[in-house]
């Protein structure tokens, strides 16, 4: 299938932009699952209050990044399986009309 061809007149699949998203997914899933530790950000914190009220924060923001990660890679996993999906279709779609056609 051709980037972003018109498979018919009422659907039209854009596989470049598919995997534009894959792989800007795949970017920040990596910048997710790398994420600074708390506990050594804060250690140059003089003041245990300020000290204290980053690490709580830090740990609260490990707690969201680990669910956005999930839901990053989940929708990073829809896109390929999409992708992969209708490249397949198209692939045996073009093999049956070839397989038509030398008849």
């Amino acid at each position: 299938m051709r980037h972003g061809a018109e498979m018919s007149a009422d659907l039209t699949i854009d596989l470049a932009l598919l995997d534009e998203m894959t792989h800007s997914l795949s970017a920040l899933r990596r910048d997710l699952a790398h994420g600074v530790d708390a506990s050594r950000a804060s250690s140059g914190l003089g003041v245990a209050r300020a000290r204290r009220a980053l690490e709580a924060f830090g740990d609260d923001w490990a707690l969201a990044r680990g669910r956005m990660l999930e839901s990053v890679e989940a929708v990073g996993s829809m896109a390929e399986s999409t992708r992969d999906a209708f490249t397949a279709v198209e692939d045996d779609l073009r093999a049956q009309l070839g397989e038509g056609a030398a008849r």
